[in-house]
C-alpha cells in the first residue's frame, strides 16, 4: 500500500521521546508509552523517518504475519 506522508516519523518519534522522559522524570510508569517508543524507534532509525506514521502500521503489519 503506498499512503502519501502527512506528519514526518522523525517529529512524532521525537515528541514520544520526550513524552517518555517527562514520564521517568515524574516517576510515571506507562507500559504501553514505553512499548510505543520502542516501536517508533525502531521504525524511524532509517530513511524512513521522513514518511509518516503509516511505516508503523507497515511495521506491525509484517510482525503479526511473521508469526
Amino acid at each position: 500500500e503506498k499512503f502519501d506522508p502527512q506528519f514526518m516519523l522523525k517529529h512524532i518519534t521525537k515528541d514520544m521521546n520526550l513524552i517518555q522522559g517527562f514520564m521517568q522524570q515524574s516517576h510515571l510508569n506507562l507500559p504501553v508509552v514505553h512499548k510505543d517508543v520502542t516501536i517508533y524507534n525502531k521504525t524511524s532509525s532509517n530513511e524512513d523517518s521522513n514518511l509518516d506514521m503509516t511505516v508503523v502500521y507497515q511495521y506491525l503489519k509484517d510482525m503479526k504475519a511473521s508469526e
